[in-house]
C-alpha cells in the first residue's frame, strides 16, 4: 500500500497538496496532521488531529511512507515571539525528519525558503537556514528540501505585504529571465506538483530545488 502522510496540509500549500494526491491516485492512503478536527469525503484521506508534541504515538504510521511537511508560519501570526516560530518553522519539522528516520519512511519532502542561510542577519533566513544544516545532519536516505519564492495562491488569512507582493509577482515575473527567474513568484499548485513528481521518482540523497528547478518540474 503506497501511503503519504501530510502535515500541514490545511495550509495554503499543504491544501494544494492534499487536492493533488486526492486527485491523482499516487497513494493509496493519505494521512493528515492537523491542529483542528477536520474531515474529508474522500475514502482515502484521513486526518489525525494534534499538537505535534506526541508524534511518538503515531511512529507505526510513518513506516514506508512518504512524508510531506509543509509547515510554516510568520512572525506576526505568533505575536512576534522568536521561539514560538523556531517551535513550527524549526524544531517541529526537526522532530518530524527524525521520526522520518528512525521508523524507515521512504523519503521527507518538506517546504523551505529562497534564501535559506544560518548565517543570515535576517531572522527568517537564518531560522531556515539552521533547518536545512539540521536535516542534513540526520542523514535521510531520501530528503528532498523545496525553496520557493513569494507563494501565489489564495489565502484563507488577508497578508498585507503578500497581496503587495503578488502585484508586484504579475510586473516583474516577465522581466526576471536567466538567472533570476528562481525570484519569480511561484503558485502553490505548481509547488504541489512538483512534490508529487519529485516522489513518484524515488530519488536517494539530499536534494535542494530552487524556485526555479520547482517551476520547471511543476510544469512539465
Amino acid at each position: 500500500m503506497k501511503k503519504a502522510v501530510i502535515f500541514g496540509s490545511t495550509g495554503l500549500t499543504g491544501s494544494a497538496l492534499v487536492d493533488l494526491l486526492t486527485l491523482n491516485n499516487q497513494y493509496d492512503s493519505i494521512i493528515c496532521f492537523v491542529r483542528k478536527e477536520t474531515r474529508s469525503e474522500n475514502k482515502r484521506v484521513s486526518y489525525i488531529t494534534t499538537d505535534f508534541s506526541s508524534l511518538d504515538l503515531y511512529d507505526h504510521l510513518f513506516e514506508s511512507a512518504d512524508i510531506y511537511c509543509c509547515l510554516g508560519t510568520t512572525i506576526k501570526q505568533v505575536g512576534y515571539d522568536k521561539e514560538k516560530f523556531k517551535l513550527a518553522d524549526l524544531y517541529t519539522p526537526i522532530k518530524i525528519a527524525e521520526a522520518a528516520k528512525n521508523f524507515n519512511s521512504n523519503q521527507l519532502l518538506i517546504i523551505s525558503a529562497m534564501g535559506a542561510n544560518s548565517k543570515s542577519s535576517i531572522f527568517y533566513n537564518r531560522v531556515k537556514g539552521e533547518l536545512h544544516d539540521k536535516l542534513k545532519l540526520i542523514q535521510l536516505p531520501s530528503l528532498h528540501v523545496f525553496q520557493p519564492s513569494l507563494l501565489l495562491g489564495d489565502r484563507q488569512e488577508k497578508r498585507g505585504g503578500e497581496n503587495i507582493g503578488k502585484i508586484l509577482s504579475a510586473i516583474l515575473n516577465p522581466l526576471l529571465i536567466g538567472g533570476l527567474r528562481k525570484y519569480r513568484g511561484i503558485h502553490v499548485n505548481t509547488v504541489a506538483k512538483a512534490m508529487a513528481k519529485i516522489a513518484s521518482q524515488h530519488i536517494a540523497g539530499d536534494h535542494f530545488y530552487t524556485s526555479d528547478k520547482i517551476q520547471e518540474l511543476g510544469n512539465a
